[in-house]
């Protein structure tokens, strides 16, 4: 079966709210990839499987300027492709309580429809379970959410809200005997998804059905890890997590600190240092990029190499401040992976916090502010951070950077101070030539962390603002990499 859904795509940087609407891409669906083993990956399904979590996103009709919003909205992309005319055949379509307002920190919106299968004679009742995973503005805040012990905090208050509604509906459709589950979900949606398979593969029983491994289709995407590693071990073929190694979202919550996925990272798209036939699968690759919406406008940005930093000081040009003269220059390069350098970067980052525990006392609710304001429903705050350090310049990567390379005697002893005080300085600045304001507790802490970070490699921090500003790392977690990815490699598409 072939037809379309929509979702809300990925648009060009500064395109206006007004301007953005759902776009419209094709899907493949046939009954028939859920009369196998779950345990087996199906590139068909997968990509299936993206097109549901897309079409699961909240859209952008679902907006106040517009129509208002509304449940009805919200999921209307969804339930067009469950069970619309053109859609896939699945009824009773519902979806949970959290749809009827604009998401917050604490929310997490998933939905369900279900069909009637036989397999050799066997009634089967399939259910549809797919968890929001994009278009839910500060409800990403709860990403690092971790909690003190056990399951990643935030994702298992999501794990838990997507048991009861499934709990729910099946008892509310009357739903009884054998069941097939095809659970899917993006980013946080994909998180949550993967904690939900993983309690029913570890013993969460369902009301009144029976509910196999073989039978429990769980596809994830791009999806943070939230169980504890020792948890996760084991046999979970049945849960794919497909994972683009250049993206840094999976990587949170970070394995320093215990946290894994159930299946890990089950399905690794192409990259150069995976693959040897890379460049052959990039072309096939981009073929499917440049066929999606407003991809021609945007560009594919994603290197699989960062960029060598130099960095020359002139320590006997000293200004009036005591400072060296700092030049930094950046070269294209083959051996440093974006994907080493996020790895690297993480783990400095939680050598510098120390633990879990530190985080979670001391950080914690600083980084959820400025997250859910980065991803606020209220468009004046919308993507702020991105859009200060997008703002940042060389001169600037210099500047921050001089006080580690200053001989100066008669200058200050704590380097680290310094730093600090200038990456404040900046990105006040910017904040101010952009109109955007900030809490003086994301003052006092985040930039103190931060100088602590460019102090132990100063390399590494000029090296990942470049690849942001580039928009190398943040590309690779957008839907549409993702999705092309998987579209070439499907017969359906190829």
């Amino acid at each position: 079966m072939k037809g379309s859904f929509h979702y809300p795509g990925t648009y060009p940087k500064g395109t206006a709210a007004k301007n953005k609407s759902d776009v419209t891409s094709t899907y493949y669906y046939d009954d028939h990839y859920f009369l196998y083993d779950a345990r087996i990956y199906n590139p068909q399904l997968s990509t299936m499987s993206l097109c549901l979590g897309l079409s699961a996103w909240t859209s952008y009709d679902a907006d106040s300027s517009r129509l208002g919003w509304s449940a009805h909205t919200a999921t209307k992309n969804v339930r067009a492709l469950l069970t619309g005319a053109g859609g896939i055949g699945f009824q009773q379509f519902k979806y949970n309580s959290f749809w009827n307002a604009p998401p917050t920190s604490n929310s997490i919106g998933v939905v369900a429809a279900n069909k009637i299968l036989t397999v050799s004679n066997v009634k089967y009742t399939l259910i549809a379970l797919a968890v929001r995973g994009g278009g839910y503005y500060g409800e990403w805040a709860a990403n690092l959410d971790l909690g003190l012990s056990g399951e990643h905090e935030g994702f298992s208050e999501s794990k838990r809200n997507v048991l009861n509604f499934l709990s729910q509906y099946i008892k509310g459709q009357g739903i009884r005997g054998n069941l097939k589950l095809w659970c899917v979900g993006y980013s946080r949606g994909g998180a949550a998804a993967n904690l939900v398979a993983g309690a029913l593969n570890t013993g969460y029983a369902l009301p009144g059905v029976t509910l196999r491994q073989t039978d429990l289709f769980a596809y994830t995407f791009e999806a943070p890890q939230g169980a504890p590693a020792e948890q996760a071990a084991g046999s979970f073929a049945n849960i794919k997590n497909i994972i683009n190694v250049n993206d840094a979202v999976p990587l949170v919550a970070p394995s320093a600190w215990n946290f894994a996925r159930y299946n890990d990272a089950s399905y690794i798209l192409p990259s150069s240092v995976t693959s040897s036939h890379f460049d052959l699968q990039k072309a096939n690759m981009l073929m499917q990029y440049n066929a999606l919406p407003q991809t021609d406008q945007i560009g594919y940005n994603i290197n699989e190499y960062v960029r060598e930093l130099e960095i020359h000081v002139n320590v006997s040009h000293l200004l009036p401040s005591g400072d060296p003269f700092v030049q930094i220059r950046l070269k294209d390069s083959a051996s440093y992976t974006q994907n080493q350098l996020l790895i690297d970067s993480l783990n400095t980052l939680c050598g510098i916090i120390g633990s879990r525990s530190n985080y979670v006392t001391k950080l914690q609710g600083v980084i959820e502010e400025m997250l859910q304001r980065n991803n606020s429903y209220h468009r004046d705050q919308k993507n702020w951070f991105a859009k200060v350090f997008s703002s940042f310049t060389i001169h600037d990567l210099e500047y921050i950077i001089t006080p580690i390379h200053c001989l100066n005697l008669l200058g200050s002893n704590n380097k680290t101070n310094d730093i600090r005080k200038r990456l404040t300085e900046k990105f006040t600045y910017h904040c101010q030539q952009l109109g955007i304001s900030t809490s003086q507790t994301f003052i006092d802490f985040v930039p103190k962390l931060a100088a602590k970070f460019i102090f132990s490699n100063p390399a590494h921090f000029v090296i990942l603002v470049d690849a942001i500003i580039r928009g190398s790392i943040t590309q690779a977690h957008t839907p549409e990499v993702c999705l092309a990815w998987l579209r070439s490699q499907d017969c359906n598409y190829v």
